[in-house]
């Protein structure tokens, strides 16, 4: 099956007008499970979001989400506090933040999809980071922010000179 036909059931690849086309978050789904019981028997395991795999529609509705995604942590009052000591940061804070938004979230997809290394769509490995993505992402956002002065007439160049985090990039 297609990448795109599970981004199109999930809102975020079709043009249909409906309701779900105006998802602006796909992430992929983790097993989460409580510790071991007394007697070594798992009680039940839950399926959550995930931050290892995630699609991101570029918006600026997205991209606030993002950033408040990110400092919830460290304001006051806002009862996610409790996760600043967590190993999983982001990830901890995501399945109380997003959950909130079934709109504009799409619902976890099967955890074959994203998750282990005979994912579906993606191999996830525990942590192991390939360094050739790093460099990849690095150079696709050069590219981006140098548009306006490689490409000045381009899509990217007309977005990225009204980004003022670009528009410090290049100065």
């Amino acid at each position: 099956e297609p990448l795109e036909t599970v981004l199109e059931h999930h809102g975020l690849f079709n043009s249909s007008g409906s309701i779900s086309a105006k998802r602006l978050f796909l992430f992929a789904s983790a097993a989460s499970r409580p510790p071991f019981s007394k007697d070594g028997v798992i009680r039940h395991v839950s399926l959550n979001i995930s931050d290892h795999f995630m699609i991101v529609r570029n918006t600026p509705a997205s991209r606030q989400m993002m950033q408040q995604w990110f400092r919830l942590p460290l304001v006051e009052s806002s009862g996610l506090e409790r996760f600043r000591e967590h190993l999983f940061l982001e990830q901890t804070v995501m399945n109380e933040y997003f959950p909130a938004f079934p709109r504009l979230a799409a619902p976890p997809p099967p955890l074959i999809h994203f998750e282990g290394f005979s994912g579906m769509f993606a191999r996830h490995a525990g942590g192991i980071k390939d360094e050739a993505l790093a460099m990849s992402l690095r150079d696709a956002l050069l590219a981006r922010v140098t548009s306006q002065v490689t490409s000045p007439d381009s899509a990217w160049a007309t977005m990225t000179r009204q980004d003022p985090v670009s528009s410090e990039i290049l100065a």
